[in-house]
C-alpha cells in the first residue's frame, strides 16, 4: 500500500513525515565534458601546473622537430 501511495511505511502508519528523508542519488557515468567541469571546480596544485608545463614543452618540442626536419 505504501508503494502505491509513494510514501514510506512510517508515513503510512503514523501519518507524519519522517524528520530525515533519505534521497537516493543515482550517478550515471561521466562523459569527458562533465569530468572536466568537475575537475575545474578544484584549485590547481603545483603538480597540475608542472604537468601542464611539461605537456606544453613536449608539444612545442615535437612541433620544432617536425618543422626543422621537413
Amino acid at each position: 500500500m505504501a508503494e502505491l501511495l509513494s510514501v514510506t511505511i512510517d508515513e503510512l502508519v503514523t501519518g507524519k513525515e519522517p524528520v530525515v528523508k533519505v534521497v537516493e542519488k543515482i550517478e550515471k557515468p561521466m562523459n569527458a565534458w562533465e569530468f572536466l567541469n568537475e575537475e575545474s571546480k578544484r584549485p590547481l596544485s603545483k603538480n597540475d601546473i608542472a604537468s601542464l608545463l611539461f605537456v606544453a614543452v613536449i608539444i612545442l618540442g615535437v612541433y620544432f622537430i617536425v618543422t626543422y626536419f621537413s
